[in-house]
């Protein structure tokens, strides 16, 4: 199985690439987020286009904030983009932060309701990054749970370590989620993951973010393992 995450990066004319962290927490606290929201959509929209007939069937995940959730409108619009695209709901998932506590946002919660029946993917990413609320997992209309790469990044050299993931991952696929860890480097924590029952792992271990053409080319030669 391969999913994609698409990632952003700020080519700032002075201060060179920027990531994520360094740039969003400023972002998202002004009117450009929403705007950035839908450009980034709308980029991976005509890259899905592009690969449609030498990677179909590759879905991709697009970062959303609980303030892009709580738009009335953003469940249809995104609907109206994909049949507009000609591209199956499938094919697009949607990643909110667990640490937004979207089950205290009633606008939020119907929007992800709505986009999990029109047949979109809902992922909940960085769990157990800080207070993880348990009882949110009843109310969050969610198919995927992504482990912060935190509840990773010990497993090889921490016992400690290795009971909390195998506790939370035992956990998860009782609850009937698709796990995923994020932050694997190394070929021994992919093992472990596997022994634990995750079902889907990410990290350096199996590339480092890579534009679409080198992508495209790592997806054609690369030899998937079976966690990925």
């Amino acid at each position: 199985t391969v999913r994609l995450e698409a990632l952003i990066r700020w080519r700032h004319p002075v201060r060179g690439e920027l990531s994520p962290a360094e740039c969003l927490p400023v972002v998202q606290f002004t009117s450009l987020m929403h705007r950035l929201t839908d450009w980034v959509i709308d980029e991976v929209l005509r890259q899905l286009i592009v690969w449609s007939s030498s990677l179909p069937s590759l879905p991709v995940s697009v970062n959303v904030s609980i303030s892009d959730l709580s738009r009335k409108d953003f469940a249809t619009t995104l609907s109206d983009k994909m049949k507009n695209a000609g591209l199956a709901p499938r094919l697009i998932g949607l990643e909110c932060l667990e640490k937004e506590i979207i089950t205290e946002n009633p606008e939020a919660l119907a929007n992800m309701s709505v986009l999990r029946d029109l047949g979109f993917c809902i992922l909940l990413d960085g769990f157990g990054a800080g207070y993880s609320n348990i009882g949110c997992l009843q109310r969050m209309p969610a198919d995927i749970i992504k482990l912060d790469k935190s509840l990773v990044a010990g497993l090889q050299h921490d016992s400690g370590s290795r009971i909390i993931a195998q506790s939370i991952i035992f956990m998860l696929k009782k609850l009937q989620y698709v796990v995923v860890a994020e932050g694997v480097e190394d070929e021994k924590t992919l093992e472990l993951l596997r022994e634990y029952g995750c079902d889907e792992a990410q990290g350096y271990y199996f590339s480092r973010p890579l534009p679409p053409a080198m992508l495209e080319a790592w997806c054609k030669k690369k030899s998937y393992p079976s966690i990925l």
